[in-house]
């Protein structure tokens, strides 16, 4: 086979193989569970001419009728020919009368698509990462299908998750040593090797936990929404953080530190065992998640 001729699809996958980073609360991961096989990546390299090219779209035609997001990546893409461009153009509008949405993974605008929608208005859009394109696939997703309650946008105290086992003794302990702060939207709440500065409850906004990759680019580990928590493991371990971790938008948040922590272990073992179990049980399920988000592409996304 010629290299015109061969498949331009390096792999595909669902978002129910390749979740995104973004945690999700129950109902939302029950739906992803049952229609994340509605939404698939396709991952495309090598030269796009038109024999390669004409094998993809025709890959992905082929299952378009169970699909209702799409998106392709083409950062490992070197050259797109004109006819290349305009099969994709064409896929586009192809898939939109069928109700399914594509959105391309093109940092460089190897497509020519420099700005950050492709037709916005019919629900298109180019992304920098695969990561959010993954998030994205899954919104369109969950916008469609999520009958149970979404993440809210913010939460009281009372309604934190990690809290809900705690008797109204122990609530009004826990409470009475938190201190209520609000971080701006980029701002940097704690940068990687900086020591355990308490457990952060998000109560409003989403912050995000970001490495930096060999590149030099900041990638995404998780991003996480109200009613979850974070700081748990250097405060817990002794160690120091080993990510950045930033306000994605204007964030709540109450937090324990440190020397407050110490103490409740000390007054109230009680309070501190219940705690932790919650903990314990958020940091198996944030690890699940970033496993299976890792497992079929095996890098950083």
């Amino acid at each position: 086979m010629t290299r015109a001729a061969r498949s331009a699809v390096r792999s595909s996958y669902s978002v129910a193989e390749a979740p995104s980073r973004q945690r999700r609360g129950q109902a939302e991961r029950e739906s992803l569970e049952k229609f994340g096989r509605r939404a698939r990546i396709y991952e495309l390299h090598g030269d796009l001419l038109f024999a390669g090219t004409e094998t993809a779209v025709r890959e992905i035609t082929a299952q378009s009728d169970e699909l209702e997001a799409v998106a392709v990546d083409v950062r490992r893409v070197d050259d797109v020919s004109g006819v290349a461009g305009r099969m994709l153009s064409d896929l586009y509008d192809d898939l939109g009368v069928k109700g399914c949405q594509l959105a391309l993974v093109d940092p460089e605008g190897r497509l020519g698509h420099t700005t950050s929608g492709l037709a916005p208005a019919a629900g298109g859009r180019v992304f920098v990462d695969l990561d959010s394109a993954l998030e994205w696939c899954e919104d369109t997703l969950l916008d469609r299908h999520c009958a149970g309650d979404r993440l809210p946008e913010s939460i009281t105290l009372a309604e934190h998750p990690l809290l809900s086992a705690l008797s109204v003794e122990q609530f009004d302990r826990f409470a009475g040593e938190l201190e209520i702060r609000t971080v701006a939207k980029g701002e940097l709440i704690v940068h990687r090797g900086d020591p355990a500065a308490g457990l952060f409850l998000i109560l409003a906004g989403r912050v995000s936990n970001t490495l930096q990759g060999p590149d030099g680019v900041p990638h995404r580990i998780t991003t996480l929404a109200p009613g979850m928590t974070f700081g748990e493991m250097p405060l817990l371990i002794g160690e120091r953080f080993l990510g950045d971790v930033h306000a994605d938008t204007d964030v709540r948040l109450a937090v324990l530190p440190p020397d407050r922590f110490a103490r409740l272990s000390a007054d109230a073992p009680g309070l501190k065992v219940a705690l932790l179990e919650q903990l314990a049980a958020g940091a198996y399920a944030q690890m699940e998640a970033a496993i299976r988000s890792l497992a079929p592409r095996g890098r950083l996304g």
